[in-house]
Order: structure tokens, then sequence, then C-alpha cells
């Protein structure tokens, strides 16, 4: 019975074996298929950080848009580390919020919610990615930087959001369609926000972590970080961002003032015309 028994549980382990062999297979083959096409999309969507503007590649209009997803969750199955899944999380909500543009400058905001949703999945588990970052405390801080520079590089491409709602484009559309906009882009713009929340947290985890480990002083810290930063050219990327929220700004400005201007125009007409 014993030896019965025994044969059986070899056999279960092969079985299982071949069902694991099996399901790599398909996998590899999967890859062999439809790489070349999502790496077509995808170099659409590379970036330099003099240039952090993203196009969409793959738009939830197309039928092609949840086969780039599935090779999204199979690249970040395939990636090792949290830094890197949160670095390459941040890639992938980036290209979203190009998707969300090109679905809003359409005008397919059922589409963009779509965009959207995904957005707000991927950042959550950015967030997760970011928690767990655990490494010796001065990788931790040099990783972190990384991915802070992919943060920033995402909250540029989340100005550019805010600018295609605040264009001509709403110009055409109903008021329930620039409130289904503004919904859309306050939803990103929180997401945002609790990644950049969970990483100023994280990093002031590592700190604490650099001075009882390590023994490091604030100054010590604060030169590292100075370090890193210029290293991975965020000073740049920051003031860019900087410069380009103040012309978003001064542009909503102007378009509040020409909506003014109009509804202005528009009374004194119908004064005009009861007279």
């Amino acid at each position: 019975t014993s030896l019965t028994i025994d044969i059986d549980m070899k056999l279960n382990k092969i079985k299982g074996g071949l069902k694991m062999n099996k399901l790599l297979g398909l996998i590899v083959v999967f890859l062999m298929v439809f790489s070349p096409v999502v790496f077509a999309e995808e170099s659409a969507t590379t970036t330099t950080t003099e240039e952090t503007a993203v196009e969409a590649g793959t738009t939830p209009d197309s039928p092609l848009w949840g086969l780039e997803k599935a090779m999204e969750r199979i690249s970040m199955l395939l990636t090792l580390g949290k830094a890197a899944k949160a670095k390459k999380g941040l890639m992938h909500a980036r290209e979203r919020l190009a998707e969300v543009k090109a679905m809003i400058e359409a005008k397919k905001l059922d589409e963009a919610e779509k965009a959207k949703k995904a957005h707000e999945e991927g950042m959550a588990e950015v967030e997760e990615n970011i928690n767990e970052i655990s490494e010796d405390p001065e990788e931790e801080l040099e990783d972190e930087v990384e991915v802070e520079e992919e943060i920033t590089m995402h909250d540029a491409e989340l100005s550019d959001i805010g600018e295609a709602a605040d264009t001509e484009v709403q110009g055409t559309l109903t008021e329930e369609q620039k409130d289904q906009i503004d919904s859309v882009v306050n939803s990103l713009e929180a997401n945002a926000e609790k990644v950049r929340s969970k990483m100023d947290a994280k990093r002031e985890k590592t700190r604490i972590k650099l001075k009882t480990k390590l023994g490091k002083t604030d100054a010590e810290i604060d030169e590292a970080e100075v370090k890193l930063v210029k290293e991975a050219s965020l000073e740049k990327l920051r003031e860019k961002l900087v410069i380009e929220s103040v012309k978003r700004i001064e542009r909503k400005i102007a378009n509040l003032r020409n909506l003014a201007e109009k509804a202005k125009e528009t009374t004194m007409e119908r004064a005009v015309s009861l007279k």
C-alpha cells in the first residue's frame, strides 16, 4: 500500500511538472508570436530625460488594447525586484496617460474612462511595490531616486493631460462631457498624489535606516541624495515640470478670461435685443 501511495505521489509530481512545462512553453510561444507587435508599439513610447512626452501606441478603442495590457502583465511577472517593478509600473502608467490624452482629443470619453481605470489599477500596484522596496539602505536610496525620476516624468505627462482638457477641444463639448473629462483628470491626479505620498513616506523610512544602521548624519544623507538627484537629471525634470505647470495655469487663466468675455458679449447682445 505504501509503495502504491509513493508511486502515485511521484506520478502526480511528474504530471505537475509537465503541466508547468506546458504552461511555460505556451508563454514562450505567445511572446515569440506577439512580442514584435507590442515592441513595435512600445517604440512609439520611448522617452529620454530631455523629452518626457510619450505617444499613445495602442489605445482603448483598438481590439489590440487588451493584448497590449496582457503583454504588460507578463512583462511585469518577469521583472525582478520591487524597485524595478515600480519603475515598470510607472512606465505603463505613463502609457495609460498618453491613451487618456489621445481619447480626450478624439472625443472618445468612454474609452478615456477605460484607460483611466487601468491607470488607477496600475498606480495601486506601484504603491505596493514602492512600499516593499527593501535592500541595503544605500541601495534603497539609489533605487528610490530612480523611481522618483519615473514619477516626475509621469507627473509631467499628467500635466499634458490637464492641458489637453483645457484646450479648444472643450469648446465643442457638452457640459456633461466637460464634467466627465474633469472627473477623469481629477482621478488621475488623485492616483499620482497617492504614489507621491507613498514615495515620500518610503524615503523618510530609508533615511531612518541610514541613520540607525549605518550611522549616517542628516548632512551626509542630504549630500548623497543631491548627488543621486544630479546623476538622474532629476533637477532638470523638476524644473521642466514647474515651468509646464505654470504655463498650464496661465493658459487656464487665459481660457477663463475668454469665456468671461464671450459671456459678457452674449449678455450685452441679449440686452440690446430686448430693447
